[in-house]
């Protein structure tokens, strides 16, 4: 018998499933997302410079007209 030592053995307080908020996944012409969104107005919307690589991040609240965080 193989033993798993970082196996999950037990969960405390498990969420509910299925979960209530959907979320909307956009990808760009080179299949990385784009923007991630649910149901309820949360949004993250990711920038892509030369090679592919993450140049920003933004993360926008339900209001949606100003970003909460920006990288």
């Amino acid at each position: 018998m193989i033993r798993k030592y970082h196996a999950v053995t037990s969960i405390n307080e498990p969420l509910q499933l299925p979960a209530n908020d959907l979320q909307h996944v956009q990808y760009n012409l080179s299949n990385k997302v784009k923007q991630v969104s649910n149901n309820l107005g949360y949004m993250l919307s990711i920038e892509y410079g030369p090679g592919e690589q993450r140049i920003k991040s933004e993360y926008y609240a339900p209001n949606g007209n100003t970003s909460v965080l920006s990288k």
